[in-house]
């Protein structure tokens, strides 16, 4: 065993490697490096006096320890360690997850408060400063220990996850197909946890009266809501401050959050057998039918239950959601529970599953496809229509070749008929000089007198 000494109390746990004498002594760690000049291993007199008053109050809960096993001995202890590991479940748990002595802390705190809320337990919370210690001790061992064992690195940091979308995919129906409540159940929370980045204590304090609808205007061609948590208390809001986490539908109903959501409230409204609380359950907050009969009938007090009317716009919302979305659910996992209920075995709603995957088909259509699909068609209607207007063309051509032999033979007719045209006028010319003259020379006679 090698003792270790820190600021807050000294313990001792085993060494499983060799050291030398040197390093087998105490050390003394001051976290503020205040150490004296010439005494590398001596921690400063104050740092001596803080470690006198640790010691004393170990001292003082070592005094709770012995007061509180004389009441739980240490046979009794071991008895029930040995019937909670002779438990498969709790062995095989422990197994998988890795858990070891230091992981029950939390546990024992839990299992305390309980008690104590109760009234079963006077004594003081088991989570005490040298248990916290030891704690930080143990994680500073295990991380030296990493390092020396050249663990991988990669463990535990942000690609060591999830990864990708198919692997959240594979994960949410895996939920679907265990085929329970409590399935459908932990696929909302894990969806909700992941879209809504939400940690796990924000979930369970979710109620009914968080959920709530958003329509954001101005999204796209189509409507955009959004299902809307809001959170008043969780790990760092603990004055009730109010935040918000929403959800959007998603395209693809095998990732979809907003879908999980309206199934697993379904499930519970039409398949638990839940029953809502009414005015005559007896309840300290819960309202009297009296009270609640003199309310709706006083007409001058305006309604003011606005989480009420919020959830019910939402619950108008997600049988929408549910309608929609069922059809390619059902073809994920025919097998589904919820798929028994009567309105799936409705004849309209067996149409309008046919009417969503015929219009599904036509909307996941790409271009190329639609290319694709249509290239046949669309060259055999080229083809005959390109040879219909090259023959007309040849014919248009050979005609036109016609028609310009034709007017250069007009050109030729005209020509020559110009030609006569100005010979005839040539001798008309001639003839009328002569006829002149021949009527001149008449008049005068022979004499030319």
């Amino acid at each position: 065993m090698r003792p270790y000494t820190s600021m807050t109390g000294s313990f001792a746990f085993p060494m499983t490697i060799p050291v030398s004498n040197v390093m087998a002594t105490p050390i003394h760690f001051d976290r503020r490096n205040n150490r004296c000049p010439g005494q590398p291993n001596e921690p400063h007199p104050a740092v001596k006096d803080k470690q006198v008053e640790n010691d004393q109050a170990m001292q003082s809960h070592n005094e709770e320890d012995e007061f509180a096993s004389k009441e739980f001995t240490s046979e009794e202890r071991t008895q029930l360690m040995a019937e909670v590991n002779n438990v498969e479940e709790f062995v095989k748990l422990r197994k998988e997850l890795g858990y070891d002595d230091a992981g029950y802390v939390a546990a024992l705190v839990n299992l305390w408060e309980c008690q104590k809320a109760m009234g079963m337990n006077s004594f003081p919370t088991p989570r005490t400063k040298a248990v916290n210690s030891i704690l930080r001790a143990i994680d500073r061992v295990r991380n030296a220990r990493r390092i020396l064992n050249f663990e991988d690195m990669g463990d535990d940091l942000y690609y060591d996850g999830i990864g990708t979308v198919e692997n959240m995919k594979r994960i949410f129906l895996h939920y679907l197909h265990r085929n329970t409540f409590e399935a459908l159940r932990d696929l909302t929370a894990q969806a909700i946890g992941i879209y809504g980045l939400l940690r796990a204590g924000d979930q369970l304090k979710t109620t009914l009266a968080s959920l709530s609808l958003k329509h954001f205007p101005d999204e796209g061609p189509t409507p955009c809501y959004g299902v809307v948590i809001t959170i008043r208390e969780g790990k760092t809001n603990h004055e009730g401050k109010v935040q918000y986490a929403s959800l959007l539908r998603n395209k693809h109903v095998d990732q979809c959050p907003v879908s999980f959501l309206a199934l697993m409230l379904f499930a519970r409204f039409h398949f638990s057998g839940e029953d809502f609380p009414n005015s005559n359950t007896s309840f300290p907050s819960m309202k009297s039918r009296r009270d609640c009969e003199v309310e709706l009938s006083d007409s001058s007090r305006e309604e003011d239950d606005k989480a009420g009317r919020a959830f019910v716009d939402l619950l108008r919302y997600l049988a929408t959601v549910v309608l929609q979305d069922a059809p390619f659910l059902r073809r994920l996992v025919p097998d589904l529970y919820v798929w028994k209920h009567p309105v799936f075995s409705k004849p309209s709603y067996v149409a309008f599953e046919a009417k969503a995957f015929a219009e599904a088909e036509i909307a996941s259509t790409t271009a190329s496809e639609i290319m694709r699909r249509g290239m046949p068609e669309l060259t055999g209607f080229l083809s005959t229509n390109f040879k219909a207007v090259f023959g007309a063309l040849r014919q248009i051509n050979a005609k036109e070749q016609d028609t310009n032999a034709s007017l250069v033979e007009l050109r030729k007719t005209v020509v020559e008929e110009r030609r006569s045209e100005r010979y005839d006028a040539l001798l008309a010319g001639i003839g009328d000089a002569f006829y002149t003259i021949a009527r001149d020379l008449r008049h005068k006679g022979p004499s030319g007198g």
